[in-house]
């Protein structure tokens, strides 16, 4: 029996790939390659999202230990002052006298003052310091940077009789009498947080009666009392902040609309659902004026800060 015998061409052509298995190679090649692209694209965006969130958790715990040490040392006997007040968006008089208080880059945000057992230095002196100060902390303009930015004072009170700066022990000292310029001289702060640009302070107060306990913008109730006394209503101190992280600063020419759309505190609400609602919102960023990025990059943070019976 004789066969047919292939000639060296036909087995040639029989092993060589077509221009199409060619072309089709090459598209599962390519697709292959976006996929891969397209996962390190976002794995490497998702690990970078998590550090900024991460770093900006850090930097707000920070704070938040800042102030609980604050808090935990502060001095509160039914003869010494406390302050609080919105930051005005104009030039205004100082309630508490001594000229001016300069517009603020972030109108609306609260400020508070209070005395506490903690670590002060002595104005002009050096290192001289006190372990009883004034207390006070609000969001201005940073020197450095030029962006708002959380700022804390403390100044240090004198501890021996003679000293000019009466320590409590000394009192009735109040803090319109012996620190006009409480809200007024930026270079008695240091910035603290430089991220924050928004704060709300309030309060949550104790049961009273038939009056639950509830989220008050004062601490104490309508109708009671507006001294010193009415720490007696309060269980805690209640501050909420906005935070942007630094990618998300760059973007942003003017925070003071973003910071305006953040409302103030208000009786029996929980600021911090109120804020998160309104930036969780799809038109926030084009309300506010900002690239989305940077309204992605805004983070909220809510703490107590329980109070002992005076």
């Amino acid at each position: 029996m004789i066969f047919p015998v292939e000639s060296r061409d036909s087995t040639r052509r029989a092993k060589a790939f077509s221009l199409i298995e060619v072309l089709v190679s090459l598209a599962v090649l390519l697709l292959i390659v976006i996929l891969f692209t397209q996962i390190i694209t976002s794995t490497a965006s998702t690990v970078s999202s998590k550090k900024k969130r991460m770093d900006t958790d850090s930097r707000a715990r920070m704070i938040f230990s800042r102030m609980a040490l604050d808090f935990s040392a502060m001095l509160r006997r039914r003869d010494l002052d406390y302050s609080s007040f919105k930051q005005p968006a104009g030039n205004q008089p100082d309630r508490f006298g001594g000229g001016e208080i300069a517009a603020n880059p972030q109108p609306g945000n609260d400020s508070f003052a209070f005395y506490a057992e903690v670590t002060g230095y002595f104005p002009g002196t050096g290192p001289e310091k006190s372990p009883c100060s004034l207390v006070a902390y609000q969001v201005a303009q940073d020197p450095d940077t030029g962006q708002p930015a959380l700022r804390r004072r403390s100044d240090a009170l004198g501890w021996k009789a003679g000293a000019s700066w009466k320590a409590p022990g000394y009192l009735p000292i109040t803090l319109r009498s012996h620190f006009p310029d409480l809200h007024s001289n930026a270079a008695r702060y240091k910035t603290v947080g430089e991220q924050v640009f928004r704060m709300e302070l309030s309060y949550h107060l104790k049961a009273s009666g038939t009056d639950p306990a509830r989220l008050s913008v004062t601490p104490w109730r309508p109708g009671g009392s507006s001294g010193v006394n009415g720490w007696s209503e309060v269980s805690a101190i209640v501050i909420t902040l906005a935070v942007l992280d630094d990618a998300s600063r760059e973007l942003v020419d003017d925070l003071a609309p973003l910071a305006a759309l953040l409302p103030d505190a208000v009786d029996g609400v929980d600021t911090a659902t109120v804020w998160n609602r309104l930036i969780a919102s799809p038109d926030f960023a084009q309300t506010a004026g900002v690239a989305p990025a940077a309204a992605v990059g805004i983070r909220v943070y809510q703490r107590y800060f329980p109070l002992n019976s005076p």
